[in-house]
């Protein structure tokens, strides 16, 4: 074979191939990916370092082999494969600081500031130890995947020097292998015939070949046999590389401030003679193209090309032989651009009766200030606390109390943007929250019954006031606790322990999602999205961001101790049930977790959640109720429905609220839909249930907004009285979220839907142009009515539906029934417009309580009832209604009504909903007349 001794390094009949300690350098590598704030880019940012202090090093491989026996036979037939361990050992020498202080200096700068955290806590690195000697030979070999088990140090007057030693685990060994390619002669000289590292400029014929064939797009056939610069070995595996199928991948530069649209990389191997890219845009199905171009790296094709945002597929097909590659789907997001200029208001990461945590936004700032005051833009640099790890709890709060929080540095003394907050009425509000809303969704509970969840509460609480724990932390300390008795335990003990463990399980979950909610609606002024999570039959771990975030950041606490887990960047974000930006998360179970989305230095409030082991989960499925929320069919049928309606839709907002008031319609409604009457920080709900119902029973409001209806979420649900005409709900008993869609509707103790919905935007200023939508049945209604009466009093009947706004639903009919009662009407047309409208005061069902023989004289009202029971005597006036409600006895009654107005109606019921009897009566023309 001829060789090219031009190209050799050396010509030593015998050299050197082994090598020393001396020889050797270890060098250990750490991956890490962060954000360019100033290219707004992701940039590697993998840390390199040479181990100077390093002096043994050692590993072992361990595989357990199990021997296969069979009767009769003392010797092992065979013997299997098992588990493979690869451990071993590092020695440093200790000089004036530790060895990792600077590897973890530099991790720490590229995460959350002030965490703290030991050599054992590194993330997982890869140690090369490089070989060189004195003839000029090399060889390398690599340890991957190390994790340091336990670290030693001994420090005594007997020793000269002082040692650092740890045990480590690995993933991977790659021994000994030499960086170059050697040829002996027969003479048994030794040549240089190819470098392999790839940084390295190779020389050798063998390259240049290889490269020349690429450039000149020569085909397989071209390569009869082996060529005179070529091996055999060499030439095989030429050959049977360019057989294999082509397979296409894509690499991706999302858009940044200066490039507005993404540039795409695909890369092809085996490189492709002869075709092109097929792109096509899945929203609008325009199809684009990529040519070949001539760029080759590593016997892969290379194309590039600028995209705009969106959502695309791609496959290369070779125009040679029409074989099509692979296809991938993958995303261009739209570059947010934040204002540099703006300063972030402090995120709320926790609130109590007499404390405020906070995460302060702007990483220079040192200082906040606390007011009272919305618009307090003094600073009072004697007072104001200082802080240094962007972490801070404020202390010796009032309860009950509205805080407006802003940071600043002491040099320049800029303020940020107020964080509004108010703290909690009592230490135990959160407990009483995490009890209803247990309450108000127990049909998704394991257990129906409240008496455990209660009694486990309870402990919980003691737990929470006695070790100053939040809600979930006291509840996972409760179950540690169970946990801890049940091997004691007899069994009639186990199984009680078992129950009480799954209820605990139930509660954490709930206890996460309730602070997470609560979190996420006191800090409406951060700008950055909040995450969400994606529910599915699996009880994932599957996190929502918006398209703006950069990076996601997942993390324990323990104790004061931020531990981090793993930082993922919005260019590993993936598609999961069919929805964009989402992240599915794994870690250590049967713990509490946190999430946080970021934007540059910024990030988002955290978003709380658990992380349940498999038999957890197993007994969640197990144990998991038919799912009673919307499907594909029934949101298909409300599409329709909207469609058929023709209602003016102008936004997404108008859409979200006219799919609710269709998804959450009942056919015989109890009573009218509540009323919002004002919407500020709180909101005012008014129902007509108190012009019905006499006794003081319990009821519920229910609020739910848009996604909560669409996914089956929990809901929030607010007791409140018959009696009750309106209810005050604030921010935070129902956690709501700023510009968001809402619906409330009415349940009884059953958790019953007994009206229809009502819908608003929380604190959301432009008009409401659905009040009619909502209302519609009863509209329509009153419109086919009016069309019975004189013009001019269809007129007015329109005009003070259309343009009166004080007009809500509990006096609707009432308005309606004030116009009519001002005109010169007959009782027939009154006793029309009360027999369509009698089903919005209540049921009128079939009863066993029937009332006969009615006369009406001289203001004494006489008739023979045929049950005991109540009856509703309503009063109506020109521009009021009033009602009594009296005892109904069996056999013959008499009521005065002299003290009512002109008109009377008689409603006689013997239970809450199922009224028998509706009777008007006129006292100035004596009519009497069953409606």
């Amino acid at each position: 074979m001829a060789i090219n001794t031009e190209s050799t390094i050396n010509t030593f009949r015998y050299p050197n191939e082994t090598y020393s300690g001396c020889d050797m350098t270890a060098t250990i590598n750490i991956n890490m990916k962060t954000y360019d704030s100033e290219s707004k880019q992701i940039v590697n940012n993998s840390y390199h370092r040479v181990l100077g202090e390093l002096t043994t090093i050692s590993y072992s491989i361990y595989m357990e082999k199990k021997p296969v026996r069979s009767i009769s036979n003392v010797n092992a037939k065979d013997y299997v494969m098992g588990q493979r361990t690869i451990a071993g050992s590092l020695v440093f020498n200790v000089f004036n600081k530790h060895f990792a202080q600077d590897i973890m200096e530099n991790i720490n700068k590229n995460f959350t500031a002030g965490t703290s955290f030991l050599v054992d806590e590194l993330p997982p690195f890869d140690i090369t130890i490089s070989a060189a000697n004195e003839y000029g030979y090399r060889s390398r070999m690599a340890i991957y995947g190390v994790r340091l088990l336990n670290e030693g140090q001994v420090m005594s007057i007997n020793d000269v020097y002082t040692e650092n030693t740890y045990q480590f685990f690995a993933t991977d060994v790659e021994y000994f292998t030499d960086e170059m390619s050697y040829y002996r002669d027969n003479t048994n000289k030794m040549y240089i015939l190819k470098d392999n590292l790839e940084t390295h400029k190779a020389t050798s014929n063998l390259l240049n070949i290889h490269n020349e064939l690429e450039s000149h797009k020569l085909k397989t056939t071209l390569i009869n046999g082996p060529g005179s610069l070529w091996t055999r070995e060499q030439q095989e595996y030429y050959e049977k590389y360019l057989d294999r199928e082509p397979f296409l991948q894509v690499d991706i530069k999302q858009p940044t401030k200066y490039n507005k649209n993404g540039i795409v990389t695909f890369s092809i191997e085996p490189a492709q003679d002869e075709g092109k890219v097929v792109i096509t845009n899945l929203k609008t199905n325009k199809i684009s193209y990529c040519d070949l171009q001539a760029s080759f790296i590593n016997r892969t094709r290379i194309l590039s090309t600028s995209i705009e945002p969106g959502k695309y597929s791609a496959y290369f097909i070779n125009s040679r032989n029409n074989n099509v590659t692979n296809t991938i789907v993958f995303n261009i997001k739209e570059y947010i651009e934040f204002d540099p200029l703006t300063l972030y208001a402090p995120t709320i990461e926790n609130v109590t009766d007499t404390t405020i945590s906070i995460y302060v936004n702007e990483p220079s700032h040192n200082r906040i200030h606390i007011s009272t005051e919305p618009n307090d833009n003094t600073i009072d640099l004697d007072n104001d606390p200082i802080f240094y790890n962007r972490r801070y709890v404020i202390t010796e709060l009032n309860k009950d109390t509205t805080y407006y929080i802003v940071s600043y540095n002491t040099e320049d003394r800029i303020l940020t943007r107020a964080a509004k907050v108010t703290t909690l009425k009592s230490k135990d509000k959160i407990f009483k929250q995490l009890e209803l809303y247990c309450i108000a969704n127990s049909k998704k509970l394991i257990f129906h019954d409240m008496i455990i969840y209660n009694k486990l509460l309870k402990e919980a609480q003691l737990i929470a006031e006695n070790n100053d724990l939040n809600t979930s932390d006291s509840l996972i300390k409760l179950k540690e606790d169970y946990v801890s008795q049940y091997s004691a335990a007899d069994k009639e003990k186990q199984n009680e322990i078992d129950l009480k463990i799954k209820a605990i399980n139930e509660l954490i979950i709930f206890s996460c999602k309730l602070f997470s909610n609560y979190i996420k609606a006191v800090n409406e002024q951060v700008v950055v999205p909040m995450p969400s999570m994606l529910l599915n039959d699996k009880y994932e771990n599957i996190f929502i961001f918006d398209k703006s975030i950069t990076s996601a950041e997942f993390f324990t606490i323990t104790g004061n101790s931020v531990q981090f887990c793993k930082e993922v960047f919005s260019y590993n974000f993936t598609t999961i049930d069919g929805v964009d930006n989402c992240i599915r998360f794994t870690n250590k179970p049967g713990r509490k977790h946190y999430v946080i989305a970021k934007i540059d230095n910024h990030r988002s409030a955290k978003y709380e959640f658990y992380v349940m082991t498999q038999k957890e989960i197993e007994e969640k499925i197990k144990g998991k109720l038919e799912d009673s929320g919307l499907t594909d069919k029934d949101k298909e049928q409300i599409d329709n429905t909207i469609t058929n309606d023709k209602i003016n839709i102008k936004n997404q907002q108008d859409y979200e609220k006219t799919f609710l008031i269709n998804a959450k319609k009942i056919d015989n409604p109890l009573f009218i839909s509540p009323d919002i009457i004002t919407i500020n920080d709180s909101i005012v709900v008014r129902t007509s249930i108190s012009d019905i119902l006499a006794i003081n029973k319990s009821f519920y409001i229910s609020i739910a907004s848009y996604e909560d209806i669409l996914n089956n979420n929990d809901i929030y649900k607010i007791p409140f009285s018959a009696q009750q005409k309106e209810i005050l709900i604030t921010k935070t008993d129902a956690n709501l979220i700023q510009d968001t869609v809402y619906c409330i509707w009415i349940e009884d103790d059953s958790f019953n839907q007994i009206s229809n919905v009502a819908t608003f935007i929380y604190n959301y200023n432009e008009e409401d142009t659905f009040k009619n939508y909502e209302n519609k049945n009863i509209i329509d209604t009153i419109y086919s009515y009016a069309k019975t009466l004189p013009e001019q009093l269809q007129e007015t009947i329109y005009s003070t539906i259309n343009n009166n706004y004080s007009i809500y639903n509990y006096n609707l009919i009432q308005s309606v029934l004030s116009l009519l009662l001002n005109e010169p009407i007959t009782d027939n047309t009154l006793t029309t417009f009360l027999s369509n409208f009698k089903y919005y005061l209540g049921t009128f069902g079939v009863s066993n309580l029937n009332i006969d023989k009615l006369l009406y004289d001289s203001q004494i009202l006489t008739f023979n009832s045929l049950k005991s029971g109540s009856i509703i005597l309503y009063s109506l006036k020109t521009n009021s209604c009033s009602f009594n409600v009296m005892d109904l006895k069996e056999g013959i009654n008499s009521i005065d009504i002299s003290n009512f107005g002109p008109i009377v109606l008689l409603i006689a019921y013997d239970d809450l909903y199922n009224k028998t009897k509706l009777i008007y009566i006129n006292k100035d023309t004596n009519y009497v007349k069953e409606v």
